[in-house]
């Protein structure tokens, strides 16, 4: 179990966490919604130690500072918004760098490092790519390497900030679909996304207001809540639930 207990943070003068309660357990995939600013990101950097906070972060029981770094890379692997791109690297090179936590610094490179590669490979759907230089890739291409990087670290939370990012119609149904796979095989999800259809798969949606919880249940339950965040967006019922469409300008 990945939980948070009284979550806050502050950027300068700027509470961008309030008292925030999350629990996740492996198998479940949390979705977070909310505006911008809202404190989604925030909350993704506490859970993984990366920002000062006040409040308790535990991690299956224990304090998450009790943790190595190490420890926490076997565990806990995070998906940035935007992260860098180490030139005159191929791209298996990039993924297997998911692999540091589990070998250290001077670890040899094993028979399950390679298993867990060519899985995350697999995946995303990037062995076409694998011989290829990350700079020479299209964002969209360059954004399921970073996923496959994440996912060569075979961890039990999988933590994603706007995964869908760069992405066309076709791989985005296909990351969304790969996230329901890896919950039900047992690994704990919490995704960020500005589209709240993203979240239709999701077991839970926990929709942020100005850094606290404002509401949290599946997404059908939420639309009202959702729709009041967006003034002008409308909610159309579909044979497989709500879509919410934005108002195109209204207000």
């Amino acid at each position: 179990m990945l939980r948070a207990s009284g979550l806050a943070v502050r950027y300068g003068r700027r509470a961008a966490l309030s008292g925030v309660d999350l629990a996740v357990g492996p198998g479940e995939w949390v979705a977070l919604l909310g505006p911008n600013g809202s404190g989604k990101s925030t909350l993704l950097f506490a859970l993984l130690g990366l920002v000062p906070h006040w409040g308790r972060v535990e991690l299956f029981g224990r304090p998450l500072a009790a943790y190595t770094s190490w420890e926490r890379g076997r565990l806990l692997a995070y998906l940035p918004q935007n992260g860098p791109v180490p030139e005159g690297m191929r791209v298996r090179e990039v993924v297997a760098l998911g692999r540091l936590p589990h070998q250290g610094l001077f670890g040899r490179w094993r028979g399950e490092d390679e298993e867990a590669l060519g899985f995350a490979l697999r995946a995303t759907e990037t062995e076409g790519l694998a011989d290829r230089f990350l700079e020479t890739l299209s964002g969209g291409e360059r954004q399921r390497v970073a996923l496959a990087r994440a996912l060569a670290a075979r961890p039990r939370f999988l933590l994603l900030d706007e995964p869908t990012n760069h992405l066309d119609l076709d791989h985005q149904a296909r990351l969304l679909g790969l996230l329901r796979r890896l919950a039900d095989e047992g690994v704990g999800v919490i995704s960020v996304f500005h589209d709240p259809n993203h979240a239709r798969a999701a077991d839970r949606v926990v929709l942020l207001e100005a850094g606290r919880v404002r509401a949290e249940g599946p997404l059908r339950a939420l639309v009202d809540e959702i729709l009041a965040l967006y003034p002008g967006a409308e909610a159309w019922e579909t044979p497989r639930g709500p879509v919410v469409l934005p108002g195109w300008g209204r207000r």
